[in-house]
Parts: C-alpha cells; sequence; structure tokens
C-alpha cells in the first residue's frame, strides 16, 4: 500500500484555510461576553476581598487592644494590607478596561 500524499487547495478546488489564529473583532458577541465576565469577575473578587480585608482590620484593632502586638496581630494587619492592594489593582484594571471601551465606543460613534 502505498500512501496518499495530502493534496493541495489547488488540486482539490477549495481554498487555504488560515493557518494561524484568527484575531478576535471586539465588537464580537464572544468578545463582548468576555469582557463582561472578566469585568464582573473582577469587581466581585474586589469586593470580596475588601470584605475580607475589613475583617482582619477589626480583628487587628481588637487584637493589638487586648494583647498587643504578636503573631496573630502582625498576620491580620499584614493580611488586610494585601488584600486592600489587590483589591485596588482590580479595581483600577477594571476602571481602566471600562474606559478604554467607552473611548473606543465614542471613537466608533463619531466616525459614521
Amino acid at each position: 500500500m502505498q500512501e496518499e500524499e495530502p493534496k493541495k487547495p489547488e488540486e482539490t478546488g477549495g481554498t487555504a484555510a488560515p493557518q494561524g489564529p484568527e484575531e478576535e473583532n471586539p465588537n464580537s458577541v464572544k468578545a463582548s461576553r468576555d469582557f463582561t465576565r472578566r469585568n464582573v469577575f473582577h469587581v466581585v473578587c474586589a469586593g470580596y476581598l475588601l470584605y475580607l480585608a475589613v475583617k482582619l482590620g477589626r480583628d487587628f484593632v481588637t487584637n493589638i487592644r487586648s494583647s498587643g502586638w504578636n503573631g496573630d496581630t502582625i498576620v491580620c494587619l499584614a493580611g488586610a494590607v494585601v488584600f486592600s492592594a489587590v483589591a485596588v489593582v482590580l479595581l483600577v484594571g477594571f476602571f481602566r478596561r471600562l474606559s478604554a471601551r467607552s473611548h473606543e465606543n465614542s471613537e466608533h460613534d463619531s466616525d459614521e
């Protein structure tokens, strides 16, 4: 048995499919869903991290009053600071994406 060579698009009468990944249209439904999903996820995560930071901050205040500086108070303070910082980063990214999308939409509307 002989192996058949793959036929070229010219031989089959078809056209060649693009080999690389297709560039996604930012206005497509899938891109819009991904944009919305990412934004909702980041806002929910940031809200939860802020909630945890507030709880750790309250625990820090309670621990510092009752037992002074010890391992628990340091962990509460460090956790509150880290969670707050990550939440701020997520929210800043959310607002940057939102303003960029708004700016793109206003440019698109002015072109028409």
